[in-house]
C-alpha cells in the first residue's frame, strides 16, 4: 500500500502530459480525502495480489473476508478476479524466465515525482513494469503513460536504477482479468524512455493556469468543475439548437454532450463534497438518503427461520440461476465444457446505441429509416 503522496504521480501521468494546467487549477479546490468505494476495492484487490507474491504458500480462500475500509473480498472476487490475475502472471513470469519480483516498490523520480509501481521484475536482459488493473475499463499496456510513468521512475531511483544496467529492454505490462484479453504488454527500449521523460519534464514545467486542454484524461481530474476549458464548452453547448432534421448540427451538439455531461456530473461532485464540509449552497440543503432495513446478522436470522414451524426455508430464500456469462466462468474454473448448452442460450439485443463512427461494433440495421425508404417508393 503506498505511504507517500506525491505531487506528480503515476495515474496521473497522462492527464499532465496533456494538459499540464490541471495541477495548478486542481489547487482552487479544496482536498476532499473520503475517497471512493471504487478506489478502496482496486486498493483491496491490490493488497491482495502484493500477499499473494510476497507469500506464495497461502492459499486463496484465506484472502476471503479480506477488508480495506468498508470493502470485503468475496469468494465472487477470488475466483473472477484474484485467481486469473495470479494465474495469467505465474504464466507470463515462467514464459520470460523472471530471476527478481518486486511488488508494491515505491519508486521516485524526485522530491515531487513518484509513486508505487505493483510489480517491478527482471530477467537476463528486459525490466518489466507491471500494473494490475481490476477495473471494467480496459486498459492497454500500448503507450500506457502510468507504466512509462514507473519506468521513468525505477530508472532514476537511486534503489532501483542499477536493475536498468545491462538490460536495454524494458516491458510495459498491463493485466486485466475484467477484459477479455486478461493481459497486454509492450516492448520498448531506452530511447522510447529517454523520449517520455523528456514530454513529462517538459510538462511539468509547462503550468500554463489559462490554456487547459480537453480529452480522456479529464474523467478524474479534480479541477473539472472549474476548468476554463470545461465551462467554455459548456456556453457553446447553451448557445446551440440543433433540430431534428439537421444533421451536422445534432452532431456537433453530440460532440459536445459527452463533456458537457461530465462537466454537469464533476459540478454536482463538488457542491457535494463542499456542502459536506460545511459550506452553505444558496438554494441546496444535504438530507439523509433514504433508509432501507436490512439484517443485523444474517446468520442468526437464518438459523431462526430454519426453526421456524410454519415457515419453509424456501420462503425466505432466493435462487435464482446465473447468467450464460457467470456459469461459464464456473465452468472453466472446474474445467468443464461449456458448449454443450450453447442450444439453451440466445443472444437479443434490447435496441440500438447511438454511439461514435470508429466504434468497432457494425452498424445496425435502421428500421426507421427503411421504412421511411419504403414510403418514399410508394
Amino acid at each position: 500500500m503506498p505511504t507517500v503522496h506525491y505531487k506528480y504521480g503515476g495515474s496521473t501521468a497522462g492527464r499532465t502530459i496533456q494538459c499540464p494546467a490541471w495541477h495548478e487549477l486542481s489547487k482552487r479546490i479544496p482536498v476532499n480525502d473520503t475517497g471512493s468505494e471504487h478506489a478502496d476495492r482496486g486498493t483491496l484487490l491490490h493488497d491482495c495480489m502484493e500477499e499473494l507474491l510476497v507469500n506464495p504458500e497461502i492459499e486463496l480462500e484465506s484472502l476471503i473476508g479480506k477488508t480495506y475500509n468498508n470493502q470485503v473480498i468475496s469468494e465472487d472476487e477470488i475466483t473472477s478476479a484474484i485467481k486469473p490475475a495470479l494465474n495469467a502472471y505465474i504464466d507470463f513470469a515462467e514464459l520470460h524466465n523472471i530471476a527478481l519480483e518486486l511488488p508494491e516498490l515505491e519508486v521516485k523520480y524526485n522530491e515531487d515525482t513518484g509513486g508505487t509501481s505493483d510489480l517491478i521484475a527482471v530477467n537476463e536482459d528486459t525490466v518489466f513494469i507491471l500494473d494490475w488493473k481490476f477495473g471494467f475499463i480496459a486498459v492497454a499496456a500500448h503507450e500506457n503513460p502510468q507504466g512509462l510513468f514507473y519506468a521513468m521512475c525505477a530508472r532514476k531511483d537511486p534503489n532501483t536504477k542499477d536493475l536498468f544496467k545491462g538490460r536495454n529492454k524494458i516491458c510495459i505490462v498491463i493485466i486485466q482479468p475484467t477484459d477479455g484479453a486478461i493481459m497486454s504488454s509492450w516492448d520498448i527500449d531506452s530511447s522510447r524512455l529517454n523520449k517520455f521523460e523528456d514530454e513529462y519534464i517538459k510538462a511539468k514545467r509547462a503550468q500554463n493556469i489559462d490554456a487547459p486542454k480537453t480529452g480522456a484524461y479529464c474523467k478524474f481530474c479534480p479541477a473539472m468543475a472549474i476548468c476554463p476549458a470545461k465551462t467554455g464548452l459548456a456556453r457553446k453547448a447553451m448557445m446551440m439548437e440543433p433540430t431534428s432534421e439537421d444533421a451536422k448540427g445534432l452532431s456537433e451538439a453530440l460532440d459536445l454532450a459527452d463533456s458537457v455531461i461530465e462537466w454537469a456530473q464533476s459540478v454536482k461532485k463538488l457542491a457535494h463534497e463542499q456542502a459536506e464540509l460545511g459550506l452553505k449552497i444558496s438554494g441546496y440543503k444535504l438530507v439523509d438518503k433514504r433508509a432501507t432495513r436490512k439484517w443485523k446478522c444474517t446468520a442468526e436470522v437464518e438459523t431462526v427461520i430454519k426453526k421456524a414451524r410454519r415457515v419453509k426455508i424456501m420462503d425466505a430464500m432466493n435462487a435464482t440461476l446465473k447468467s450464460p456469462a457467470q456459469l461459464e466462468k464456473v465452468f472453466k474454473q472446474k474445467g468443464l465444457d461449456f458448449d454443450k448448452y450453447a442450444a439453451y442460450i440466445e443472444a437479443v439485443s434490447t435496441g440500438t446505441t447511438l454511439t461514435t463512427a470508429d466504434d468497432k461494433r457494425p452498424e445496425a440495421f435502421n428500421v426507421g429509416a427503411f421504412a421511411a425508404m419504403i414510403k418514399q417508393t410508394d
